[in-house]
């Protein structure tokens, strides 16, 4: 898990792959929707379904600027792809130390 002082600026990316089973390979493509939602270590959401931004085919980024008064410890991130009808949900953490 990756450790930010408070202040520092958080690169978000995520990157959207999907399988040809025709052809058996992943492959690359944009999603019809791609969005983050951020909540620190006390539950308060700082970040709340914001849509991500596509810097390349399948790429996307998100750049959080983690506060000065921030609270310290597990932050709880999760990024939200939807294709059609189907969304999935992928989860990951940060963790803000005292700097």
């Amino acid at each position: 898990m990756e450790s930010f002082d408070k202040g520092d600026a958080v690169l978000i990316l995520g990157i959207h792959e999907v399988f040809d089973p025709v052809n058996e390979i992943w492959g690359i493509s944009n999603a019809d929707d791609i969005r983050l939602t951020v909540t620190d270590p006390v539950g308060v959401v700082k970040v709340n379904s914001v849509q991500m931004a596509n810097i390349a085919l399948g790429k996307y980024q998100y750049i959080y600027q983690i506060p000065f008064d921030a609270q310290s410890g597990i932050w709880q991130c999760k990024i939200i792809v939807t294709n059609g009808s189907n969304s999935t949900v992928e989860p990951f953490e940060f963790k803000v130390v005292e700097s």
